[in-house]
């Protein structure tokens, strides 16, 4: 056990440096001939400006271009509102719960996937094409509004990780040293690390607001002025592109993913050899398990998991650059699930309902007993015994 803690120990930072490398998507952005676009920032290979294709090679771009941002679009709105409808029905469960740290995280983190939900939906609304030209007002809104959303998206998703990594160190805690855990993992300390995560969640993302700026193009089809997100001059400086990469590496992504792995690494362990001790001791398994522990192990997962498919796309452009098969081999198939990719990290904040319901009893009895409508005993009518003579008394009191 000692020699596989230390093997995982050493791979922890390894596979962060995996599942992390490629950067983070950039917003929505349109160039000079008005495409609408996610890039990945400092991945994409520089274009062949002499370089003509055929009718067939546009058409496919143009037909590609559409599908894209029908996908981007459409797949934000619909998990965006799920995001809102599961993280409300998170909050109204974890209500009930008893007062204790795990669940306070459990709260904040639902409460930072509810307001990304919201701004998940704004931003797939803010990148349709027909309803820009639709409606004036939501080209005025988008032009104004897609700035902040975008940075309210972008830092709320920063502080959700950073207090899953302070959940998985709360239970660590707890864990380690279970005689203190009642003056250490209280909930006021919870809700003030919280407060303060979500604060400092805001730090890294501060910069879009001095590298991205509204601007608007005039659409040829219908001459419309389609508003869009687009670099500063300070924002394609590649000295200034290459420091804001290596900080967000290091601190929306490494930082975070090693803590949560190595918490939860660590946890696995203590518990292990509690179990084993006592099996060995003869000691009775008292009725008192770890809170949330398997909540947290699998709020690690799930970050793990829908992450690391869109990390092997950018870890592939990274490496092989124009020549990788994201734009050379299958362009057309590979495009379509690069975009199909880039919406996995944003299920991460709808499937949390479902880790809580499968990984904790008491969320799920709850959940259970408050939107399956199931009548209660104590709530039945109680009939009365029968009579001596065989007949039985009508209860005559009214409810």
């Amino acid at each position: 056990m000692t020699a596989l803690r230390g093997i995982w120990l050493i791979s922890t930072p390894i596979l962060a440096i995996v599942l992390t490398a490629s950067g983070e998507s950039v917003p929505w952005e349109a160039s000079t001939t008005g495409r609408t676009e996610v890039t990945w920032e400092a991945t994409e290979p520089p274009q062949d400006k002499g370089q003509k294709g055929s009718n067939d090679d546009i058409f496919a771009k143009v037909y590609l271009h559409k599908i894209g941002t029908m996908i981007k679009s459409f797949g934000h709105m619909t998990f965006g509102i799920l995001a809102v409808v599961c993280n409300i029905l998170n909050l109204i469960v974890l209500r009930e719960q008893k007062s204790l740290s795990p669940f306070v995280y459990m709260k904040w983190i639902a409460a930072c996937d509810l307001f990304t939900g919201f701004m998940i939906t704004m931003n797939g609304l803010s990148v349709n094409r027909d309803f820009l030209r639709s409606y004036s007002a939501l080209r005025e809104f988008t032009y104004w509004l897609q700035m902040p959303v975008y940075f309210l998206q972008s830092s709320l998703t920063t502080s959700a990780i950073y207090i899953a990594a302070a959940l998985g160190m709360d239970r660590l805690i707890a864990v380690r040293y279970p005689l203190k855990r009642v003056i250490w993992c209280t909930t006021r300390r919870a809700h003030i690390t919280s407060a303060i995560l979500v604060m400092v969640g805001v730090m890294p993302n501060i910069q879009l607001f001095f590298r991205l700026e509204p601007a608007v193009f005039m659409e040829r089809a219908s001459g419309v002025l389609i508003p869009y997100l687009t670099y500063t001059q300070l924002g394609r400086d590649p000295t200034v592109t290459a420091f804001v990469q290596y900080s967000k590496f290091i601190l929306k992504q490494v930082i975070p993913l090693v803590v949560m792995s190595v918490t939860g690494t660590w946890t696995v362990v203590m518990i292990f050899k509690s179990r084993r001790f006592q099996k060995q001791a003869n000691i009775q398994k008292t009725g008192n398990n770890l809170q949330c522990f398997g909540v947290t192990i699998g709020v690690i997962v799930l970050f793990i998991v829908t992450n690391i498919t869109q990390a092997i796309f950018a870890l592939d452009t990274s490496i092989n650059g124009s020549n990788s098969m994201t734009f050379k081999s299958y362009s057309f198939s590979v495009s379509i699930i690069r975009d199909l990719v880039g919406l996995l990290p944003w299920a991460n904040t709808t499937l949390n309902l479902i880790v809580y319901l499968l990984f904790n009893d008491n969320f799920r009895q709850t959940a259970f007993s408050l939107f399956c409508c199931r009548r209660k005993s104590g709530q039945e009518t109680p009939t009365s015994p029968p009579n001596p003579n065989g007949s039985k008394n009508k209860n005559v009191q009214k409810y």
